[in-house]
């Protein structure tokens, strides 16, 4: 089969890989190099999938705008007959980005073409290139990119360069993170540029440990387009909202599962919950509370079976060293004031008080009803938001929570009455 325009882009992309770990004193501009080549074929993946869909609508593939374009992309087979296979081949793997980096993977392309990590440097390219495309309007094909054109590689290289500053390869995507928050914090308004400069690295680095969390899972980098991330000042947690509304805290295994689409939907999911949570659980009800996660979680099935795993009784010693009386066994005195706020804040939020429920399954309670009243009165500001986590973590360790300023902060005081 000849060779394509695919397998030569490939190789510039793999070369500035190799440049990158070679040269540290031009990594920069090689890391640039590689996102422009990594920018084309994923930017080829879309013209060619459009394509098809024209195709498929005037009757075939062959003849078609797509088998010329195809052939040039990915190289021209041997033999009419093995043509019209290739093209049905070329069609379902350009069909999804999933499917064409699978592809390439299985046809020269290294290990590291995966789905999301490459779709989101098409996006980074497109979001450094806007004011590219306003300077260089001939290296600009309608909403396309001309990668083609003799002098494009060199053109937006030095340009990046120039208002971009010098970038690692590795540092792009928390760049772009950045002027992506920029923008954003900028539509708000009434924000000084000092500030805006800072809430948006702030932002880029909560979205990108969340990223790091999710590939110490072994899943793929999450495409994070669109998410916000905030850091508490008094619990030090991050706070990440998405753009289908969904949100949570910290980068724990259970919330990089989440964004990884792995972690089941249900709240009280015993998956969800860490191993101390786990612990906690079991406590609650009598049960063991020794063993690994796996363990835990299957003691905790059990029980929901009416199957109870308690730990035994201790026997009595049959005789005590140096004689006496055995020691007074002692008796707790007072109320849990973990328990004690618990229940004023269930009442403040009106659910339901369960004595035996764990201490983390009543604060999801509460936080989600809290949190529903207050979205249903007025919308949430970050300041909001911030002070039902700390008055959350500040019961869990104990600690007194006024439910009268908690309700005068929310705005609610005259739905709770």
């Amino acid at each position: 089969m000849a060779t394509g325009k695919l397998a030569v882009w490939l190789v510039k992309a793999d070369a500035a890989d190799v440049e990158i770990a070679l040269h540290c004193a031009a990594a920069a501009k090689h890391g640039y190099i590689a996102l422009t080549a990594s920018a084309h074929i994923m930017q080829e993946q879309k013209i060619l999938k459009n394509l098809v869909q024209d195709a498929r609508k005037a009757g075939g593939l062959c003849g078609s705008q797509f088998e010329v374009r195809a052939v040039s992309w990915f190289g021209l087979p041997e033999g009419e007959q093995e043509l019209e296979l290739k093209l049905e081949e070329w069609a379902a793997a350009v069909g999804t980005i999933k499917a064409y980096c699978t592809w390439l993977v299985e046809n020269g392309g290294k290990a590291n073409w995966s789905a999301k990590y490459r779709g989101g440097q098409l996006d980074d390219f497109r979001l450094l290139a806007k004011p590219f495309k306003e300077a260089s309007p001939q290296f600009v094909d309608g909403g396309w990119f001309r990668f083609d054109e003799p002098g494009f590689t060199d053109a937006v290289v030095d340009f990046f360069l120039k208002c971009h500053g010098p970038r690692l390869l590795s540092n792009i995507a928390t760049y772009c993170r950045e002027l992506r928050a920029k923008e954003r914090l900028e539509q708000e308004g009434q924000r000084s540029p000092a500030e805006i400069k800072r809430l948006a690295a702030e932002e880029a680095e909560g979205l990108d440990k969340l990223d790091k969390a999710v590939v110490r899972q072994g899943g793929e980098g999450p495409d994070l387009r669109g998410w916000k991330a905030k850091k508490m000042v008094r619990s030090q947690q991050w706070y990440f909202n998405g753009p289908g509304g969904e949100s949570y805290l910290s980068i724990s295994t259970a919330a990089a599962a989440i964004v990884n689409g792995t972690a089941s939907t249900e709240l009280n999911s015993d998956k969800a919950f860490t191993v101390a949570q786990l612990k906690a659980k079991c406590e609650a009800q009598g049960l063991k509370v020794t063993g690994t996660k796996k363990v835990l979680i299957s003691r905790l099935e059990d029980a929901e079976k009416g199957i109870f795993d308690r730990p035994g009784r201790r026997k009595r010693p049959a005789s005590r060293a140096g004689g006496g009386e055995r020691p007074a066994k002692r008796v707790r005195t007072g109320v849990n004031p973990v328990r004690k706020e618990l229940e004023s804040l269930c009442a403040l939020a009106r659910v339901p008080y369960d004595k035996d429920a764990s201490l983390h399954d009543l604060e999801m309670l509460v936080s989600f009803q809290l949190a529903d009243i207050a979205k249903a009165t007025a919308p949430m500001s970050n300041e909001t938001v911030e002070f039902i986590i700390d008055a959350f973590s500040a019961a869990e360790r104990g600690a007194a929570v006024s439910v009268a300023s908690m309700a005068t902060a929310l705005g609610i005081s005259s739905l709770l009455g």
